[in-house]
């Protein structure tokens, strides 16, 4: 059972991720977050030193979430890199990462997050294809490169959706261009069958950011 400063805490995140999709995380005030749910703001202070953390425990719980319903035993590494992609094209993610004041240290923020939680499983699958001999790489830090990679072309496709957010033929290019050089990356870098590696639809994630995108 939840104590009472846990669950003024979970109702603080509901809140704050009902607001961030509505409005946007920029036209989102800690003071709007407490006057939702009726909390003070020495409330929210006392779980998040700021509203940005409150989004980082968004994504953060986001994450463990889905990372439990990936079985090591599966073929994952399509599932990581797809859930991946949905999170941070959540309304109340992407309008904090394209933020002016925000952005840079949120992108920092969301960059570790995704390294320390799902990079390991990533890596840990990556490495049981290597043992089977169907995965072949020389150098140890591949991975994490790979990987790192890949979140920054995340991000940039997130900069280059929101220049290309009122243009759907455009964004569906753009999408379109990241899941291929995505599938270019792994399957070459760890020399991976052709086709092995598949993200999402490319129809699917501009709509995802094309959603997202809609908001303030």
């Amino acid at each position: 059972m939840q104590t009472k400063s846990e669950r003024t805490r979970a109702r603080l995140l509901q809140a704050a991720r009902d607001l961030y999709q509505l409005k946007g995380y920029r036209n989102t005030s800690i003071d709007d977050v407490c006057n939702h749910i009726g909390a003070t703001k020495g409330s929210f202070y006392y779980h998040f030193s700021s509203k940005i953390q409150a989004l980082y425990a968004l994504l953060q719980s986001d994450i463990e979430k889905e990372l439990l319903l990936v079985k090591a035993e599966e073929p994952c590494l399509n599932k990581l890199l797809c859930f991946s992609c949905q999170l941070l094209a959540k309304p109340e993610i992407l309008t904090a990462l394209l933020d002016s004041e925000d952005g840079p240290v949120f992108r920092h923020m969301a960059h570790r997050l995704f390294f320390d939680t799902v990079f390991p499983k990533v890596k840990d699958y990556i490495a049981s294809l290597k043992e089977q001999g169907e995965a072949f790489y020389l150098d140890e830090k591949l991975p994490d490169l790979v990987f790192g990679g890949f979140l920054s072309g995340m991000i940039d496709l997130i900069d280059e959706g929101y220049q290309a957010r009122d243009d759907e033929k455009r964004l569906l290019s753009v999408c379109t261009l990241f899941i291929k050089a995505t599938r270019r990356l792994f399957e070459e870098a760890f020399h991976l069958s052709y086709g092995s590696v598949h993200i999402m639809d490319a129809k699917a994630l501009s709509q995802l950011l094309l959603n997202a995108l809609k908001t303030p």
